[in-house]
């Protein structure tokens, strides 16, 4: 029996602030009777995050409520209803995860799950908005099953939909997407590197080599370097340059030498990807905290965070970005400033960003985390509001200020 069909518990997300336990009970009460229900709320003030669970006393209610209640409105705004998923492994499941992008700006929530549905029972689901509630244009779909994710991606992907052909693929997790990326950069060549060549090759030689046996050549140069000769010759496109090396790769030439083919790599990739610089030779020690108050100083950042250990400095920044803007202009409240704060130990870091990440600044949480190379660069990091249960733990945020 399948993990979703054998659940007795629902996960409610998207809840008005308003929405009692009392008014949860009576929203879901029609499917069945009810074991128990819970909002998750913080610790400090007991307000909602936001989202709850509901526990049946039969699996077979709570599928009914899945499919009764996902997407109906209490007190005023439409929620999310999802199985409850207690083991780790299969809600993050990247195998499952389908990723949806090029979607049109008028698919909501609701029909983005409507279109996926067909192909097998969805964990999770989620389309990426704007802070106005618009689409991103993007979204994720957890099945149950990789199969079912497979049939969804064969089915889905390029089908049209608003004048739109939407893309579908497997989710790939940011270190899987750099491997990939890495590997279609080199696939995409056009130069190669050429080595164990003989002594009495020079360019116009290596030009016509290559010439006999693929075809055309752009260029071809031959080096000569500590005894060794070696050159790069450069093709019309990269199926070429594929045909290339699959033909004269390990060939032996007349001196017994045996030729070697690579693809010509940019710099920055050929460089081994752990080696320290001086920049994320500091990662461990620096924090980054995001969302605080619009009239937060430096001062008072070094303040909050001086008793988790010695503090080397501490600065804060105004974000400047169009999204920025556009959301002070919606809420004046909403904290544009953002700072980082550069322990003197990773162990004091470490504490920091565990004990501080959503806590309640001025009434506000505030994330908090190692300071990551896309943040150096300049760019804050993307929203990371609580939404949600994480790790299949509830969060609460404390108020320390």
């Amino acid at each position: 029996m399948s993990a979703i069909s054998d659940n007795r518990s629902v996960f409610v997300t998207d809840l008005a602030e308003e929405v009692t336990e009392t008014a949860l009970l009576n929203a879901f009460n029609t499917c069945g009777p009810i074991r128990s229900v819970r909002i998750c709320r913080h610790s400090d003030d007991r307000r909602s995050l936001g989202y709850g669970y509901v526990n049946f006393l039969t699996a077979s209610d709570a599928r009914q409520a899945v499919h009764k209640l996902n997407f109906a409105q209490i007190c005023g705004q439409t929620v999310k209803v999802m199985a409850a998923q207690s083991d780790r492994t299969q809600r993050v499941s990247n195998n499952a995860n389908v990723f949806i992008k090029n979607l049109d700006k008028s698919i909501d929530t609701k029909r983005l799950y409507e279109l996926f549905i067909p192909f097998g029972p969805i964990m999770s689901f989620k389309l990426a908005q704007e802070v106005n509630g618009l689409s991103k244009g993007f979204g994720f779909v957890q099945y149950e099953s990789e199969e079912s994710a497979v049939k969804a991606i064969a089915a889905m992907n390029g089908k049209q939909l608003e004048s739109k052909s939407i893309f579908c693929s497997k989710f790939l997790s940011r270190s899987e997407r750099s491997k990939h990326l890495v590997i279609e950069s080199d696939n995409k060549t056009t130069h190669l590197y050429v080595k164990n060549l003989s002594d009495d090759f020079d360019d116009n030689r290596l030009a016509k080599y290559f010439q006999t046996l693929i075809g055309s050549v752009t260029s071809a140069k031959v080096y000569r370097k500590s005894g060794k000769t070696f050159g790069f010759v450069s093709v019309e496109d990269s199926d070429v340059a594929n045909t290339a090396i699959k033909a004269l790769d390990g060939q032996h030439l007349a001196n017994g030498n045996t030729l070697r083919l690579t693809r010509v790599r940019k710099v920055a990739e050929s460089l081994p990807t752990d080696r320290p610089t001086a920049r994320n030779r500091l990662d461990g020690y620096n924090v980054y905290v995001r969302y605080l108050d619009n009239c937060f100083t430096e001062k008072r950042l070094r303040e909050m965070f001086a008793k988790f250990g010695a503090i080397a400095s501490a600065k804060v920044f105004a974000e400047s970005s169009e999204w920025s803007l556009r959301t002070n202009q919606q809420n004046r409240n909403y904290g544009l400033l953002y700072g980082f704060v550069l322990f003197t130990t990773p162990e004091a870091a470490q504490k920091a960003v565990r004990l501080m990440n959503n806590a309640l600044v001025a009434k506000r949480p505030v994330f908090v985390s190692a300071k990551s190379t896309a943040v150096s660069t300049g760019y804050p990091l993307g929203r990371h509001m609580i939404t949600g249960p994480r790790n299949g733990r509830q969060t609460f945020a404390k108020r320390l200020y």
